[in-house]
């Protein structure tokens, strides 16, 4: 019988063209469609499916971000009017080209003659506006809103990025027309923090409409211009989700930039060395002084344009460094550089080759490959806005209405199409779950979603309200209950019943949803899990509150997506159908998933001018996954290698952490990694045995033997090493050796097992053909003992 052994380990902490185009200037401007019809979903449509909502209603913002508390900044606020202070030793700004070049007002000259788009005067708080301009720089920016939009579909109507490739900036501009006259249609919710405030008093909350969303992006992409931020050049984000995260990032899009959200945990040379490099950084942005990144400027010199801190003081960064060659700008001074950029800093958000930008690399993201080495993938502005439109159109119908609580670590794809893309073409408001300050859960029951999105991890973290939720419930009523709720669920495969029966109505109304409200998902019409596998135990326990949730499966190969389960179309276990307008299948001979689509990336590693177009419609995609697919179309992976998927969403190679450990002890056979779908990462030991005897123990071999001596250990088979103290400690130390001669930045092996049996083919932990260790038979033969690790 296997024994655990050892504790917790401890915790270780190009030459492109520069931005051209109008001069536009900066002030609040609120955007009318005044006698025209928004083109926007209404919340039932004919033809859509109708969704009961528990009423909740955001305060409408003035014509500047509103506040809960005092009066908020203006849409394009800077911390002092009389310009930026930017911190930082032989800092220089860089002039853009000044080429002027007109422009067309293109298939959208019919509203303005109209009169659909009217300017207007907006409202901001004293000491946190900008400096206003004249009606004619008004005029300059409803120029902007006109150019900036892509031609109409051929019908007449939008154009749909599922239908024909489309920018970002176009999708944007599209959504901010739709809804700039609805003061109710609120972008994006966050907590933010005035200059001066006190440290100890809670952050403000500010409400942006899309017109300040839009406001607020145009003036992060002009700042940027007047850095000198060229098209195909990077920004280097690592930040929680905030409203200052999405101007910025949709700024650099707008560009034609290439952004890159990275993890905090990267090493300063795994920065350097790969992800500056490749992604051809000169931006940025950091909402805390993370040591290694403080090393990585260091070392990276003069690279960057400018470094943009969300929080904290731009001198400690400064000095930090102690001689920086960068401007170091706090986000409250950005706004105050865009203003004074001056007229001379031109702009072209929308670019002159729509269909080229479309296919222009957009957002790289980093991750380990099977060896361990960092690698980025590739992704055009045509794989995240079609897989956008497609998540959004299968989750949907989603309207203006609908909420969404964004803190997804925005490193992932999946949580970057999420949160800062889908938000785009459905105009869903996003509330900025970290820039609050709070707990998680606290801001879910105060802001009610109508969608969630979860990992795993969070999900577990859920359900110890549902447990507390339960024990408040008499026993005999919930059982009732979960029954109807459970049934209900499976009712609705395949929208085979629409009907819900009265029991169900009753259940509803008399434990169901006061249980919903006590975890703040009462509003929910649909809950998704993502970015990892989720339990299916978990699973169970939210279907019996009448909370299904959804799976869904992908990788930043697949811009985050690649099938999903949502209502109506899902398949207990499983990973979903493949996303609408792509299509999945399995090697006949390996079983390995076979992914093709407009959501397939472009290549791996720095970007180079010649593979600017995606190829995902011409070739598969060989997702390093066994799988089939069942009857109904449904994925199903059976056999996940060469990484482990923890909760949290992240995918670790298993391939440096055993060959690692098998160079650090010369007395082991054998390492297996495991975690998936589990919080960190632990290994299962098999020390070296001499041949077997009949009906004896397990002898340990001579390498075995020769270590044992050496630590003083008397112990002469695996069970007896099992139980002694002196091989404990040597596998202890051989995880605290593991974090520098192997292990990858910031994922630690914690707890380790040694096993008492080999593992072998007979017993079906190896696989007869390829030799390999099959990981998801391991999970379930061991899951008891692999468990004991965990609690």
């Amino acid at each position: 019988m296997p024994a655990v052994g050892g504790g917790a380990r401890r915790s270780h902490n190009v030459g492109a063209s520069r931005v051209t185009s109008d001069t536009i200037s900066l002030s609040t401007v609120t955007v009318d469609l005044s006698g025209s019809q928004s083109t926007g979903p209404a919340p039932n449509a004919p033809g859509s499916r109708r969704r009961h909502r528990t009423p909740h209603k955001p305060e409408p913002p003035s014509s500047g971000p509103t506040s809960s508390k005092t009066a908020g900044a203006g849409p394009s606020s800077g911390g002092a009017t009389g310009g930026a202070s930017v911190a930082g030793v032989g800092a220089a700004t860089r002039a853009s080209s000044r080429h002027s070049r007109s422009r067309s007002a293109g298939s959208f000259t019919r509203a303005l003659a109209a009169g659909a788009l009217t300017s207007g005067t907006g409202t901001t708080a004293a000491g946190a506006s900008l400096e206003r301009k004249q009606s004619t720089q008004s005029a300059s920016m409803r120029e902007q809103l006109l150019g900036a939009q892509p031609p109409l579909s051929g019908s007449g109507g939008p154009v749909d990025p599922t239908q024909r490739a489309a920018t970002v900036w176009s999708v944007f501009m599209q959504t901010v027309l739709r809804h700039s006259s609805h003061s109710t249609a609120i972008a994006l919710s966050g907590g933010e923090r005035s200059r001066g405030a006190d440290p100890a008093a809670a952050d403000t909350e500010t409400h942006y409409s899309w017109v300040q969303y839009y406001e607020r992006a145009y003036a992060a992409a002009r700042a940027l211009a007047h850095f000198g931020f060229a098209p195909g050049e990077g920004a280097v984000i690592c930040a929680k989700s905030a409203p200052a995260v999405h101007f910025l990032n949709l700024a650099v899009v707008a560009c034609g930039g290439v952004v890159s959200h990275v993890r905090a945990t990267w090493s300063a040379d795994e920065l350097v060395d790969h992800i500056f490099e490749d992604c051809n950084a000169r931006v940025l942005v950091l909402d805390a002084l993370h040591e290694s990144f403080v090393a990585a400027l260091r070392r990276a010199g003069p690279r960057f344009r400018a470094v943009i801190l969300l929080r904290g003081d731009p001198m400690d960064l400064v000095a930090a460094l102690n001689a920086p060659v960068v401007p170091v700008v706090a986000i409250e001074d950005l706004w105050s550089v865009a203003q004074s950029a001056g007229d001379d800093v031109l702009l072209e958000l929308a670019g002159t080759d729509r269909a080229a930008a479309a296919h222009a690399c957009c957002l790289m993201a980093f991750a380990y490959d099977e060896q361990g080495r960092v690698r980025g993938a590739r992704l055009s502005q045509d794989n995240v806005m079609f897989t956008a439109a497609a998540v959004a159109a299968s989750f949907g119908p989603l309207v203006r209405e609908d909420r969404l609580v964004g803190y997804l670590p925005l490193h992932h794809v999946a949580a970057q199409v999420l949160e800062l893309y889908m938000p785009l073409v459905c105009a869903v408001s996003v509330v900025c779950a970290p820039s609050y300050a709070e707990p998680l859960m606290k801001v879910i029951t105060g802001k009610k979603p109508t969608i969630f999105f979860a990992t795993p991890a969070t999900w577990a973290r859920v359900s110890m309200q549902v447990y507390k939720a339960k024990r408040e419930v008499n026993s005999v009523l919930y059982r009732w209950a979960k029954t109807r709720a459970t049934n209900n669920s499976k009712k609705l495969l395949f929208g085979q019943a629409a009907h819900r029966s009265l029991g169900y109505m009753l259940a509803k109304t008399l434990v169901l949803n006061s249980i919903k409200k006590r975890i703040g998902l009462e509003s929910c019409h649909a809950c998704y899990s993502v970015l990892a596998p989720l339990d299916f135990e978990l699973e169970k326990l939210f279907k019996t509150i009448d909370i299904p949730i959804y799976q869904v499966f992908g990788c930043a190969e697949t811009t985050g997506f690649a099938a999903l389960n949502y209502p109506h179309a899902w398949e207990f276990g499983s990973s979903g159908r493949a996303l609408k307008g792509t299509a999945i299948t399995c090697d006949e001979e390996t079983q390995e998933v076979l992914l093709r689509g407009r959501n397939v990336f472009a290549g791996y590693g720095a970007l180079e001018p010649s593979a600017a177009s995606s190829s995902g419609l011409e070739r598969w995609f060989r997702f390093r996954q066994r799988g089939f697919l069942t009857p109904n179309g449904f994925l199903k992976i059976n056999d996940p290698q060469d990484f482990v998927v923890l909760s949290s969403g992240d995918w670790v190679p298993v391939k440096p952490y055993e060959d690692a450990l098998l160079r650090l002890e010369p007395a082991l056979d054998r390492v297996v990694l495991v975690g998936e779908g589990r919080p960190f990462l632990s290994v299962m030991l098999f020390l070296k045995v001499a041949a077997a005897k009949s009906g004896g123990a397990a002898a340990l071999g001579d390498d075995a033997l020769r270590v044992g001596k050496s630590i003083g250990s008397a112990a002469a088979t695996v069970a007896d090493a099992i139980k002694c103290q002196a091989w404990a400690v040597r596998f202890d130390d051989a995880l605290e050796a593991l974090a520098t001669h192997g292990g990858l930045s910031g994922f630690f092996v914690r707890k380790w097992i040694l096993m008492a049996d080999a593992f072998a083919v007979e017993s079906g932990e190896i696989d007869p053909d390829t030799g390999a260790v099959t990981r998801k038979v391991v999970d379930g033969k061991y899951q008891s003992l692999l468990d004991s690790l965990y609690t």
